[in-house]
């Protein structure tokens, strides 16, 4: 498990709260660079997976070339 994954656990911990099987996989397979398309019904925390997903993924990029002027997402 990457540092972020565990970032992310530990904030979801200090809400209460415990993320899905699809959430899990979706961080895990952003971090391994894929992409695709995910489908969940409203409600289940499309948002998080995806959002926190590219967050952790940003995280565990070298810290000392950090630009946000090449941090791009594409939201459709």
């Amino acid at each position: 498990m990457k540092q972020s994954e565990k970032k992310i656990l530990s904030w979801f911990q200090s809400k209460g709260w415990t993320p899905f099987k699809f959430q899990r996989e979706t961080w895990r397979a952003i971090s391994k660079g894929k992409s695709g398309l995910l489908h969940a019904s409203t409600g289940t925390g499309k948002t998080m997976a995806v959002w926190l997903g590219l967050i952790g993924k940003w995280l565990d990029q070298d810290q000392t070339v950090w630009d946000l002027n090449h941090l791009k997402v594409l939201w459709i």
